[in-house]
């Protein structure tokens, strides 16, 4: 029954480190963590007695971060915990370098902050229009000091702060915010092309904001800014046929600051109808293919209002994988091809679209 149980546990250690369930190790010793959690406790006691009298300090510890690369935990240098006052619990973390004090936002709060960021961040893009929110975050970062692993915290918003509007405008006095993640469909026509990496980072610097992903889609081109690259797309026509159109990607242009020498480099390309698609009409519909894997787009099929093809539904076809297209009528009386679940059909793999009689 010993023997059993033992190569019951070692099975259970070989799955463990195959699967990566190791808990994470602690990349700090405990005086270390004892230390930062007893100076947090004296500046959180000497912040409250002078910003909140009446309020008590319930518990305060060294805070922590797992840092995904080797999966060890490491001291942030802050200790966190929380208050009671008037009743309520709030959170908090205080830095133990420089004392300054964040709490942990509600709803409603982190709600405001969205709201005032991106309208901010759209201003200075020159972009009049309401943004209704729905894919925008962003939270305020609480400096790393010395860290290699981390560049900085999201442990809520800095004390004190009473006017989210005013906070969020004046960044030479606040810590930097970071919109992790923003999409916006723009109402005009505007040209996208301005919108490149150095005027990026240059709003990025006079904002006092980290873009870590933003969506910028216009009418015909899109902007897209992730790990500090910048990829610019303009969309066209690819094929006109009787009756139909093929629209995607004409041209790419992808911006990039060299690490090791801080100079952008640039790399551009424009679709080729000669060797970037084979498109052919067949008896009962139309079959195409993709022969440059060098061009990773696809394109969209657009119908005229009055077209013979509004007549019929279709069958994409692709390997062993077939979907079920129909039209849909957009606002300016044109149809596009769609899927079942009413998404525009990206046709971006060799296949045949065959007529629903």
């Amino acid at each position: 029954m010993r023997t059993a149980l033992i190569g019951f546990a070692v099975l259970l250690a070989v799955i463990a480190c195959f699967s990566g369930c190791y808990p994470p190790e602690p990349a700090y010793g405990q005086q270390d963590a004892d230390r930062i959690s007893e100076t947090g406790a004296e500046l959180m006691r000497a912040w409250l007695n002078e910003n909140m009298p009446g309020a008590v300090l319930r518990e305060c510890t060294a805070a922590t971060e797992m840092w995904k690369e080797d999966r060890s935990v490491y001291l942030t240098g802050y200790a966190s915990g929380s208050i009671e006052v008037s009743g309520e619990t709030k959170h908090f973390a205080v830095d133990t370098v420089n004392g300054d004090v964040y709490f942990a936002m509600d709803t409603d709060t982190l709600e405001a902050l969205k709201r005032e960021t991106v309208a901010y961040f759209l201003e200075n893009m020159g972009i009049d229009q309401n943004f209704d929110g729905n894919l925008f975050s962003c939270n305020v970062m609480a400096p790393a000091h010395g860290l290699q692993q981390f560049d900085s915290f999201d442990y809520g918003l800095p004390a004190g702060v009473e006017d989210l509007r005013a906070f969020v405008r004046d960044p030479l006095s606040r810590p930097q915010i970071c919109i992790r993640e923003f999409q916006i469909s723009l109402l005009d026509d505007r040209d996208l092309s301005p919108y490149d990496l150095k005027a990026m980072e240059k709003l990025e610097i006079d904002c006092g904001l980290r873009v870590d992903y933003a969506d910028i889609i216009g009418s015909g081109e899109r902007v897209v800014l992730q790990n500090k690259a910048v990829l610019f797309t303009e969309s066209g026509c690819w094929l006109k046929g009787e009756g139909y159109e093929l629209r995607g990607v004409v041209r790419i242009r992808e911006e990039k600051r060299d690490a090791a020498t801080n100079e952008i480099t640039v790399t551009e390309r424009h679709f080729d109808p000669q060797a970037d698609l084979i498109f052919e009409e067949t008896k009962n519909g139309f079959r195409f293919s993709f022969p440059n894997e060098d061009w990773k787009q696809g394109f969209r099929f657009y119908a005229d209002a009055d077209s013979e093809l509004l007549r019929h539904g279709y069958v994409y076809r692709f390997g062993d994988h077939e979907s079920t297209l129909s039209w849909k009528e957009l606002h300016d009386g044109s149809y596009v091809m769609i899927t079942k679940n009413q998404n525009y059909c990206d046709f971006n793999l060799d296949g045949k679209l065959e007529r629903i009689e």
